[in-house]
């Protein structure tokens, strides 16, 4: 009968002004990522409805995909405003840490997932355009903006939560 002598580490000993930096840096990245999802979220539903051209069921589908990138901003953003929450006193529990890490990660991939499909929903669309579709041609880069605020929340969350 074998016994385990030591209990996997569950925690992590940081000092207090770490422990500090995590709560204010992940705090004021996360707010910054929410006011990003607002913006790019009234952007999309200001701009949209009057750029729209081409091919109306793929140009919808453009729209209801970036819809989701720009709700993983968000989602983004409050788990990196949860960031406090992965510690404990001055100890940094590993098993939170790991699931933040997690929840951004996930952020990022359907954001860009999204971005990407309205993209290449959004050109396709334009490239069916029966008339003059030269002014939607501006949404691609719109629809691309999701990525690059969950990409900063990815590597501000590898930075702060190492493990």
């Amino acid at each position: 009968m074998t016994t385990r002598s030591a209990e996997p580490t569950r925690h992590l000993p940081i000092t207090t002004e770490q422990a500090e930096t995590i709560t204010s840096r992940s705090a004021a990245r996360g707010r910054l990522l929410l006011a990003a999802g607002l913006v790019l979220g009234i952007a999309a539903t200001f701009l949209t409805p009057l750029l729209v051209g081409g091919y109306p069921p793929l140009a919808a589908f453009a729209r209801v995909s970036n819809s989701v990138a720009v709700v993983m901003v968000l989602a983004a953003g409050t788990v990196m405003l949860l960031g406090r929450r992965a510690l404990d006193g001055t100890r940094l529990v590993l098993r939170r840490t790991r699931q933040l890490r997690s929840g951004i990660g996930l952020a990022w991939a359907f954001a860009l997932l999204g971005s990407l499909l309205a993209c290449a929903a959004q050109g396709y669309a334009l490239t069916r355009a029966t008339g003059d579709a030269g002014a939607a041609w501006l949404l691609l880069p719109l629809y691309g903006l999701p990525i690059l605020p969950t990409s900063a929340a990815v590597v501000t969350g590898r930075r702060l939560f190492p493990v």
